[in-house]
């Protein structure tokens, strides 16, 4: 099953939207490590925040 997953890259680090639940935590960082050599799953608040400061133009998407 493929998913979409939205990020944002900053100063070299992918940003993401972390899963609800711990289970999703857990599949998602596994399927955004392959893709990326640097990254955080950040809150809904945080990922919210950094759309904002950075606008919505530097959100890319994967499929995972």
């Amino acid at each position: 099953m493929n998913r979409v997953c939205e990020y944002i890259v900053i100063d070299g680090v992918a940003y993401t939207e972390k899963p609800r639940s711990w289970l999703g935590g857990w599949a998602k960082q596994l399927a955004v490590a392959r893709h990326f050599d640097k990254y955080r799953l950040v809150s809904p608040t945080r990922w919210n925040n950094l759309v904002s400061e950075y606008g919505a133009d530097k959100v890319q998407t994967i499929t995972i």
